[in-house]
């Protein structure tokens, strides 16, 4: 088919950006927008279950809309009914109103990544279809890089709504660009799937009921442990119930059995760890560069910027290198001693620790890794598909949802295992506090007299015991986070020499495909 490339590769970095501002935006924002719609930790929790098990289901109708409708109508009813959420969003005042623009903008946006992957195979077949592989790893990376930066300039300026007029902007350009250059009218191929609601009905209850009781874990696992955990086994167990119906279906909305192969599964398998460690650091390196280091809001938005930054430049140097020297190990290899240098750097930081040459090269680090194991993980993933674009659409679609539920499970355990061990160091301080409470009292006691002499009276004795309070908190916290980075570089190490011994991803690889 004959498609204007100028706005086939806008479209895809638009639409493929779009979702990465989106998901970083919120998430990182997730403490101030709390505060404005007046939500407790546990409510967002609940939105943001909603959210990534409406957004799986929009994932899974992709394909089968397509078929039906056709490109031009698919982009822009889904391109609507996101701009309606976003709207929704910008003008909520509480929690339900969020909810439900959250909700909205998962059905509509939920498949732009899935979508602007697909567009790139309407471009001519052949090693010229990289140039659209290379707009769309553009989109994610540059997505996820200006996340936290607009974050942070929405916030600091009291304009949160901003964050989704923005993304309102992006969609409509991004849909546009589409729209001028998809061919007209339905697909010429006959449907591959119909409409299957009961199908659809257990992915949706199973994936949220999987997300829900990943997010309450925080709240609840040490007081119900057993039962989340029967639970998450239960839902767990939907899911695996749904891919098998799934691959023995004449007429499946995911062509689970024709994907099905040794080099698929170990790619989704590397995409799995993938978004699972992005979604997990994701979480613990504001709150590490916060309220364990002290730095600013403003300033660990900047800070996150210009280490995700490294995605970017990574991208560019590997849509140089792939074509010409496509073997996979040395990128796999060199992403897992970049994140070994991020866990390593990050585990040894202190609050002395300068802004530039302590802090930003272990977060550049981070960077680099996100895209060497996302490439990676797609150029061996996909480079069995390629000869079919149909098939390739399901087989990203499949890659698609794992996304979704590994950046959630990688989210769910930072937040475990931050909650434990900060509990447990806390008590470790607690302890010494304990033993020399009189230099503590003492200082707890110079702290009041401070306090009233500037006139807080009464209260400036129990100022000061919060403030004391406060800091052996953020004691507990940096260390808790050291913790974490520590064994983040173990795990470098442990899947280096699974890589080496097994050297899976050393085969035959091809590099016509993306993250």
């Amino acid at each position: 088919m004959s498609v204007s490339r100028p706005f086939l590769f806008v479209s895809v970095f638009l639409l493929c950006a779009a979702d990465f501002l989106q998901s970083g935006m919120v998430a990182f924002a997730a403490t101030p927008i709390m505060g404005e719609i007046g939500a407790g930790p546990e409510e967002f929790s609940l939105v943001a279950s909603i959210y990534a098990c409406v957004a799986v289901v929009a994932i899974a109708e992709q394909q089968r809309l397509v078929e039906r409708f056709g490109w031009r109508p698919y982009l822009a009813c889904t391109t609507t009914v996101y701009v309606l959420g976003a709207l929704v969003c910008a003008s909520s005042s509480d929690v339900v109103e969020f909810g439900a623009g959250r909700i909205i903008m998962a059905l509509g946006g939920g498949a732009f990544m899935t979508s602007a992957r697909i567009l790139v195979t309407m471009d001519r077949p052949g090693p010229g279809r990289f140039t659209g592989v290379r707009f769309f790893a553009s989109g994610l990376a540059g997505g996820t890089a200006a996340a936290p930066w607009l974050a942070s300039v929405a916030v600091i300026n009291d304009a949160w709504p901003m964050m989704f007029y923005t993304l309102i902007g992006i969609a409509v350009a991004g849909t546009l660009a589409a729209i001028a250059c998809v061919p007209a009218g339905r697909p010429t191929h006959e449907p591959t799937s119909n409409l299957a609601p009961a199908r659809l009905l257990l992915l949706a209850a199973s994936a949220f009921f999987l997300l829900y009781l990943l997010q309450r874990s925080y709240y609840d696992f040490y007081s119900d442990t057993l039962v989340l955990l029967s639970f998450s086994a239960i839902a767990a167990f939907g899911i695996y119930t749904y891919v098998r119906i799934e691959h023995a279906h004449p007429a499946p909305l995911l062509r689970v059995r024709e994907v099905k192969s040794p080099r698929y599964l170990a790619g989704i398998a590397l995409f799995a760890m993938s978004y699972l460690l992005l979604g997990a650091n994701n979480y613990t390196i504001p709150n590490f560069l916060q309220r364990g280091l002290g730095y600013s809001w403003e300033v660990t938005g900047q800070l996150e910027s210009m280490g995700l930054l490294a995605c970017l430049v990574t991208w560019i140097v590997m849509s140089a290198l792939i074509p010409r020297s496509p073997a996979l190990g040395k990128y796999l290899s060199l992403g897992l001693a970049c994140l070994w240098a991020f866990g390593w750097f990050m585990s040894r930081l202190s609050p002395e620790a300068d802004f530039y040459s302590h802090v930003l090269p272990p977060l550049l680090f981070n960077g680099c890794f996100i895209m060497l194991g996302l490439a990676t993980a797609a150029v061996h993933t996909f480079a069995g598909l390629t000869h079919d674009d149909r098939l390739f659409a399901h087989g990203y679609q499949i890659k698609a949802i794992v996304a979704q539920l590994a950046m959630a499970l990688g989210t769910s355990l930072a937040t475990l295992i931050l909650q434990w061990r900060s509990t447990v160091q806390y008590d470790h301080i607690g302890a010494y506090v304990d033993r020399g409470a009189r230099t503590f009292l003492a200082g707890s006691d110079a702290i009041a007299d401070v306090y009233a002499a500037y006139g807080m009276g009464e209260r400036a004795h129990g100022t000061a015991m919060s403030t004391v309070a406060d800091d052996l908190a953020r004691q507990a916290t940096l260390v808790a986070g050291t913790e974490y980075f520590f064994a983040i570089s173990l795990v470098a190490i442990l899947a280096m020499v699974i890589m080496l011994a097994r050297r899976i991803l050393f085969r035959s690889p091809s590099a016509s495909s993306d993250p």
